[in-house]
C-alpha cells in the first residue's frame, strides 16, 4: 500500500476509541474484535468504490494501522456556509457571511477564513436561510 488510503475524521476517530477501548496493542485481531468494530467503520469498510473491491484493503489497512503503521490520510471534514455572492469594495477577500448565535438572526463581515461563519451539515440545510443575495458554499472544516 504505496498511498496512505483515505478516511473520514468520523471514522478515524472511531477507530482510535474502538482500538483503546479493546486493548488492542497485540498484532492480532479477533472474529471478536472486529464484530465489535464501530457502525461507522463498517460502513466505510463496506463501501467499495463503484462495486469495485476496495473492503479487503480496508481491512488489511485497518489491520496495518492497529499493528502500528501510519496507512491513513484522515480527509478533513466538509461544511456548508452562507456568504454572500458579491465580494467587499474595499477586500476582493470580504464576503458577509451568515452567523446564527442564540436566538438572533445577525451577519457578520470577517476575513476569508470561515472561523465566524455558522456551519450546517446538509446543502438543504444552508440554502433553507439564504436569499437572493447569497451563495452556499462548502468548505473545509478542522
Amino acid at each position: 500500500m504505496e498511498n496512505k488510503m483515505k478516511i473520514s475524521k468520523e471514522a478515524y476517530d472511531a477507530l482510535v476509541e474502538w482500538k483503546s477501548s479493546n486493548g488492542l496493542v497485540r498484532s492480532f485481531i479477533s472474529s471478536f474484535d472486529i464484530h465489535d468494530l464501530p457502525l461507522v467503520v463498517k460502513e466505510w469498510w463496506n463501501n467499495s468504490c463503484n462495486g469495485t473491491p476496495g473492503s479487503n484493503n480496508r481491512l488489511i489497512a485497518i489491520i496495518r494501522w492497529v499493528n502500528g503503521e501510519d496507512v491513513f490520510e484522515v480527509e478533513k471534514q466538509k461544511k456548508w456556509i452562507v456568504r454572500s455572492k458579491k465580494v467587499g469594495d474595499n477586500n476582493r477577500h470580504s464576503y458577509v457571511r451568515l452567523v446564527i448565535s442564540s436566538s438572533e438572526l445577525t451577519n457578520a463581515t470577517v476575513e476569508f477564513d470561515y472561523d465566524w461563519a455558522t456551519y450546517f451539515d446538509t446543502r438543504e440545510e444552508a440554502e433553507s436561510w439564504a436569499n437572493a443575495h447569497q451563495e452556499v458554499v462548502q468548505v473545509e472544516v478542522d
